[in-house]
């Protein structure tokens, strides 16, 4: 057998036990998967499971979602189209023409920001000469939605809602954490990992919030898209607003066990973080919580105890939880949502102009993609980078007065543990966030330009020299015949 013949056979050989050995490296780690994940779930689960119950006496219940978008100087326009067809652009009284589209317009005229729109949104408006409650094709899921437009500048508008949950979705999180839950394993490339009972309650609960959240983002999205829904493609600031029966959340050490703080119910849905807590003296009883990515939670978090809110309801007939939770949050919160949003405007805006950046400064393959690049940069340019440019300077300058009355915050938050944030009250660390970002925004957005420019000329020049290569090959081909047409008349 030729010798090449032969090496073939060997090598076919060997990859053929390469193969089976794999195989029979998988089929034993699925054994060893399978083998350790009994084993936990019979000695480890029952452990995990007590530990990490809810207690009979306590009830976890989401009332809502607060949920942000905005709207910059490129998106007005799509929004009064959109408001147009919602059937939102009627005046607000009989007794007056002003209608949502001419407020729009007109605080865009004017030198501060400040004013707001209040909106009352259900599924069927109750009388016709109710022209304060809106008629809106809300989720499934969603009693009502209330809220109110902002102009913390004159170039952006932000709109705030609170969407109302029904019992079905406001008892979502607790049925998670009521169920039996068992260990769960799965293959990764260098073997097997298996997620304790704590660690897949706190996976479905975060899959549970993003659903709910996704109630009122989804609804902006698709009737009411903005910066957040658009240009940055991202999910739109939220808060998630929520009651518990027995926690305290304005006691940092209430139900908390530090033998097992890894393993409560409250470090499965967030709760169990008393160093980031904020209060009010002004809206007594309620703790806010910021955004953490530790908990997969990138919204923030109002919570306060059951007896608190029924508490303080006033009137013969109240209303359910919900309608008392949405009344005593109504012209309250949405100025500390609509700051929190306006941060993380400029930090999408920032990411999103780092990005073209990048590109600008790839090398360009040919002139045709370099041109092609620097429209498509140039296009962002126009538009977000003009948008977040305007935003960046409006919103340091409104930072920076020390003024409260573009965010309508009449609420002066103050951390839970004063000793762990000496940064002081929360809208001097947020105001403080938004200068900074606006600096950052401003940087890059002039860096994009000086490096649009720079590429620009580069990519010029590569086309300057092609034209010229060209102009030297057309006219060696054109002496070329000149000398073969004087050839043939000569010797022809």
């Amino acid at each position: 057998m030729p010798l090449a013949n032969r090496a073939r056979m060997r090598i076919v050989r060997d990859l053929d036990v390469l193969g089976l050995r794999r195989r029979r490296e998988g089929r034993d780690a699925d054994a060893q998967l399978a083998e350790m994940l009994a084993w936990q779930r019979e000695r480890v689960d029952p452990k995990d499971r007590a530990e990490s119950a809810l207690p009979a006496d306590e009830a976890l219940a989401w009332h809502g979602v607060l949920v942000a978008e905005a709207y910059g100087p490129s998106h007005v326009p799509a929004l009064l189209r959109a408001i147009e067809e919602l059937g939102w652009d009627q005046p607000r009284d009989l007794t007056t023409n002003s209608s949502l589209p001419d407020w729009i317009l007109g605080t865009r005229g004017q030198t501060v920001g400040g004013g707001f729109w209040p909106l009352n949104l259900t599924r069927e408006r109750q009388s016709t000469l109710d022209t304060h409650v809106l008629r809106a094709q809300l989720p499934r899921g969603v009693a009502f939605a209330r809220g109110m437009f902002l102009t913390p500048t004159p170039a952006l508008t932000v709109l705030v809602l609170f969407f109302a949950f029904e019992d079905e979705p406001a008892s979502r999180v607790e049925g998670v954490l009521r169920e039996r839950t068992l260990s769960e394993g799965r293959r990764v490339d260098d073997g097997w990992v298996i997620d304790s009972v704590p660690n897949v309650k706190l996976d479905r609960v975060a899959h549970v919030r993003s659903q709910l959240r996704g109630l009122g983002g989804n609804f902006l999205s698709e009737y009411l898209p903005g910066a957040f829904a658009t240009d940055l493609d991202a999910e739109q600031p939220a808060c998630e607003v929520l009651t518990t029966k027995r926690w305290d959340p304005l006691d940092p050490d209430s139900g908390r066990d530090e033998e097992r703080s890894a393993r409560s119910y409250l470090w499965a849905v967030g709760l169990e973080r008393p160093l980031r807590g904020w209060t009010a003296s002004e809206f007594d009883g309620w703790r806010l919580e910021l955004p953490d990515t530790w908990t997969r939670s990138p919204a923030m978090v109002l919570c306060a105890k059951t007896e608190h809110v029924t508490g303080a309801a006033s009137g013969a007939d109240p209303g359910s939880p919900t309608e008392q939770v949405s009344s005593l949050l109504f012209h309250r919160t949405e100025g500390v949502v609509a700051l929190w949003a306006c941060e993380e405007l400029l930090r999408g805006y920032s990411a999103l102009l780092g990005l073209a950046r990048d590109e600008v400064r790839h090398d360009a393959r040919g002139v045709r993609a370099g041109l092609k690049r620097l429209r498509d940069v140039r296009r962002r340019l126009l538009g977000d980078a003009a948008d977040a440019r305007t935003l960046a300077e409006e919103l340091a300058h409104a930072a920076g007065d020390g003024s409260t009355r573009p965010w309508r915050l009449d609420l002066d938050f103050k951390p839970l543990r004063a000793d762990h944030w000496p940064q002081g009250r929360l809208q001097e660390l947020v105001l403080n966030e938004i200068g900074r970002r606006a600096d950052v925004v401003a940087a890059v957005e002039r860096r994009v330009r000086a490096d649009l420019a720079l590429d620009s000329e580069v990519v010029g020049a590569t086309a300057n020299l092609q034209a010229q290569r060209w102009v030297w090959a057309l006219t060696a081909l054109l002496g070329a015949v000149t000398i073969a047409l004087a050839a043939y008349q000569i010797w022809g």
